[in-house]
């Protein structure tokens, strides 16, 4: 008896040590627009990455945020806003294909917790097979690190869909500047 309640002691913790939402929930924060509801993930203080295509004036947290970024082909957005945020999130430095990811967004204006697995990559795109909620776009796909490996730029198919994501070599890229000889439409450089 007292090793079965040792071994299940164990086990629980063991689940909890593993499975921290936190490390995924405090990362994405609500994003809303004139034209509607999103998502957004924090990268540093006070700034937040999210889609390029929810609107061109933002609020984050119901507070209005400076556009400093923007890159239409990415379908990307780098916010700054006055709320700092109290961690930073890392970028993840490999995929692969059946991994386990989670996904976190403010699906019609309320914070959803998903689970998926990359189905497929690409260049700048991850496939993921996970269900696909309206509000979703700008959210974060995580790994089980906590690490950021997309943002939620919408679905395709229908009625099984899969999620799309913009890769974090893309983000990476967009973030760095690396681009910049291709003209990825800085805004304010005084961020």
């Amino acid at each position: 008896m007292k090793n079965l309640i040792f071994f299940s002691l164990l086990f629980i913790t063991g689940l909890l040590f593993c499975f921290d939402v936190r490390k995924y929930i405090d990362k994405v924060v609500f994003v809303n627009t004139w034209q509607g509801l999103g998502s957004g993930v924090v990268i540093e203080d006070y700034f937040v990455l999210t889609c390029f295509h929810l609107d061109h004036e933002f609020f984050v947290d119901g507070l209005p945020a400076k556009v400093v970024k923007v890159h239409p082909m990415l379908d990307l957005v780098y916010l700054k806003t006055t709320q700092k945020f109290p961690e930073k999130t890392q970028l993840a430095k490999v995929i692969t294909v059946g991994e386990r990811v989670f996904i976190v967004g403010y699906a019609n204006g309320v914070k959803h917790f998903l689970e998926g697995r990359i189905s497929r990559i690409d260049e700048n795109i991850i496939w993921v097979d996970s269900k696909v909620i309206k509000g979703l776009s700008g959210g974060g796909v995580f790994n089980e690190l906590g690490e950021l490996i997309g943002i939620v730029s919408g679905g395709y198919g229908y009625p099984d869909m899969l999620l799309v994501a913009i890769n974090f070599l893309a983000i990476k890229k967009f973030l760095n500047k690396e681009e910049e000889k291709d003209n990825d439409y800085l805004v304010d450089s005084e961020s």
